[in-house]
């Protein structure tokens, strides 16, 4: 190897090096956080994280749609958590639901929201009333609002817990006897034993939704609602409050009519896919005649009053008729024409007058004695 070669080796691996400092010294690895997004599991489900914080401390969890899928309340150990209006529920369902609570279950619900009612510029409950406060004699009123998170004592927790609770809403007629939560003259939650059992009723539950769960002291709060009564042996989470469509509905409650039905559909298909014989031909279109076209064109015309139209064809005819026959006709004046067509027909001038200039037919036999008297001339000329 040759002392340039060695130079100019030399010089690069300095070149490379050099620019290898240089962006070292200049650039430097940095992570950058970028916003993706819930996942399509947690835009579904907004109680997803929830139903993960309690698993994860040791607490089993069933989600469900809406308690139109529950046919069988929780056994009495457990805790049914409904984050809706309970806009679907009837009176029956508030039975099953108060039997159960009484039998030992844990019922934690959430009022129903105020609209403003603009037809009485006042607010109004959904619904107008809840069955279920009413069956608890507990009221509930719209208030001003207050700013939270609001700082909560809770039985059992290290300290007050952060807790931003809807503040546009108060309960009033708790029993002497009820856990309440109270901050700055508003009730935020009723707790009230009945039975074996107790229901806890709160405002509207938002911040155990995916979005808040990790604000605050929310989690820890939660953590504390689910064991007012007891340690629950499974926590049920009704996230949706919508009845079902009638093929879902059939399809739970009666899935064998379902697999019948298609069944017979099927043996349907078959039955009326099968062909018996040849195929039967299929008859030309009839042609009609033209004698056919030509009297529903007069039926036409005689229908819009355009009867007119059809006598002055005929007219037409016969002085065309004339003007070849006769010569000189087309000099005639209209007094002479009828005068020489009286001579040639024997006819009166006057009916020869009516024939080519009357226009007031309005019965259908006179109209057919004019085509025909019309008609009968211009042949025998």
């Amino acid at each position: 190897m040759s002392r340039l070669s060695v130079l100019l080796g030399g010089l690069f691996i300095l070149l490379v090096a050099g620019g290898v400092y240089l962006f070292l010294q200049n650039f430097e690895r940095v992570p950058e956080e970028e916003w993706i997004g819930p996942s399509a599991e947690a835009r579904q489900n907004p109680l997803l994280a929830a139903g993960r914080f309690l698993r994860a401390m040791g607490v089993p969890v069933e989600d469900i749609d809406s308690l139109q899928g529950l046919d069988t309340l929780p056994a009495t150990d457990e805790v049914l958590v409904i984050t809706t209006s309970r806009l679907t529920l009837v009176e029956s369902h508030y039975d099953r639901l108060f039997d159960w609570v009484r039998a030992g279950g844990h019922l934690i619900v959430r009022s129903r929201d105020f609209r403003w009612d603009n037809d009485r510029e006042d607010w109004r409950m959904e619904g107008d009333h809840d069955p279920l406060l009413a069956r608890l004699e507990l009221g509930i009123e719209h208030v001003d609002y207050l700013g939270g998170p609001f700082e909560v004592p809770v039985s059992g927790a290290d300290g007050p817990l952060a807790v931003n609770f809807d503040s546009w809403i108060r309960f009033t007629g708790a029993l002497e006897d009820d856990r309440v939560i109270e901050t700055e003259s508003r009730t935020h939650l009723v707790h009230r034993r009945l039975g074996e059992g107790g229901v806890t009723v709160m405002g509207p539950m938002n911040f155990i939704t995916n979005w808040n769960l990790g604000r605050h002291d929310h989690a820890e709060f939660l953590w504390h609602v689910v064991h007012l009564e007891r340690t629950p042996a499974r926590v049920w989470l009704v996230r949706f409050d919508e009845m079902p469509w009638l093929g879902t509905w059939l399809w739970r409650h009666a899935p064998e009519l379902i697999v019948t039905l298609g069944l017979l559909f099927l043996a349907w298909l078959v039955a009326v896919g099968q062909r018996f014989g040849p195929l039967v031909p299929v008859a030309p279109p009839t042609r009609r005649r033209l004698l056919e076209h030509v009297e529903a064109a007069g039926h036409y015309l005689w229908r819009h009053d355009q009867r007119h139209a059809l006598a002055d064809d005929v007219r037409h005819a016969l002085d065309a008729r004339m003007c070849r026959v006769h010569p000189g006709w087309a000099d005639l004046s209209t007094e002479e024409r009828q005068q020489h067509l009286a001579r040639l027909t024997g006819l009166p001038p006057t009916e020869i007058h009516e024939l080519l200039h009357r226009h007031d037919h309005r019965h259908a036999q006179d109209f057919t004695r004019l085509i025909k008297t019309l008609e009968t001339i211009r042949k025998q000329l």
